[in-house]
């Protein structure tokens, strides 16, 4: 295969330009390189009409089944944080009944001091 001398860069040439360059070095192409393309644009071609769904099967598959998997391994952290939060619920609502209590004792010792002093 010959090279050819002149840069294929878009800086110095027009949009001829480079397709005549491209279509030289297309001309030029030895069978061994020719085969190759014409192997692969066969795979490409193959690939690119397999079904959607067929190309996304296994990589959907894979993401469900770690989804999956870490839920799995997640419940029983989640089960023992939800078991702790209905603790600290069960707290916070007894010291709200007594806050509530001795709301009641304040309002009564309020009342009990300004019918002394009223």
């Amino acid at each position: 295969m010959k090279p050819n001398k002149q840069r294929l860069t878009g800086e110095h040439l027009t949009e001829e330009q480079l397709a005549t360059a491209l279509h030289s070095l297309e001309n030029n192409l030895d069978s061994a390189t020719v085969r190759e393309l014409a192997e692969r644009r066969q795979i490409a071609l193959d690939a690119a009409s397999t079904p959607l769904w067929q190309r996304w099967i296994l990589p959907s598959g894979a993401a469900f089944a770690s989804v999956l998997l870490l839920a799995i391994f997640l419940s029983p952290l989640m089960s023992s944080i939800s078991g702790f939060n209905e603790d600290v619920t069960s707290t916070q609502l007894s010291e709200n009944i007594e806050l509530y209590e001795d709301l009641e004792f304040y309002s009564w010792l309020a009342n009990a001091e300004l019918n002394e002093h009223g």
